[in-house]
């Protein structure tokens, strides 16, 4: 048998939610309505705590930085590509991509918990770095290597043997792509330390 108070509990829980949410964001939903003013501040501060809107335009900031950057390269033509071409293409994709994203998290009634995870963005950050300063003094595996073991770091899911397999097959990959197929000049093995 239900008590008479839990109702009641609910009903306030459902006011206090639906005031958190902006009706913009969830069209023909049945949230109660507010005034205009609380509209236009939740507005203001819950695009600062939806995620994928963040990451939405931190996407579009950079799709607009590598293009920029592009600019100041030959495009070519796709028969004949300049070194800016593929920059260029590449910027505008993740510019689209950031601004499906950020429209995906407009729309979202869901709202986002939880603060951001230093840690996993710095080892992220770290790896790549790594990866970058590593790959003329050590060579494409080890720098690979030290890629993968870094990076596996910022999450719970990988275990040492997975990122070893892991590793070797990325490397043989990149190997036979980059080095060989391609014939770009990257050593496998260099200890230019």
């Amino acid at each position: 048998m239900m008590r008479a108070g839990k109702p009641r509990r609910m009903a306030v829980v459902s006011r206090h939610v639906a005031r958190s949410i902006p009706e913009s964001l969830c069209p023909g939903s049945a949230l109660p309505r507010r005034s205009a003013s609380r509209r236009t501040s939740a507005m203001k501060t819950s695009i600062f705590k939806n995620q994928d809107a963040l990451a939405g335009l931190l996407f579009m900031g950079l799709g607009a930085l590598g293009f920029a950057i592009a600019l100041g390269y030959k495009f070519g033509t796709t028969i004949d590509m300049g070194p800016g071409y593929f920059p260029r293409i590449l910027s505008l994709v993740l510019i689209g991509f950031g601004i499906v994203t950020f429209v995906r998290g407009l729309r979202s009634c869901m709202p986002v918990e939880g603060g951001w995870a230093w840690l996993p963005l710095l080892l992220l950050s770290a790896s790549l770095l790594l990866f970058g300063f590593l790959l003329e003094r050590v060579g494409l595996v080890p720098a690979l290597a030290a890629l993968f073991f870094v990076s596996a770091r910022a999450g719970h899911e990988f275990k040492a043997l997975e990122v070893l397999v892991l590793t070797a097959v990325m490397a043989v990959f990149a190997a036979a792509v980059f080095v060989w197929g391609l014939k770009l000049p990257y050593a496998l093995f260099a200890w230019n330390v």
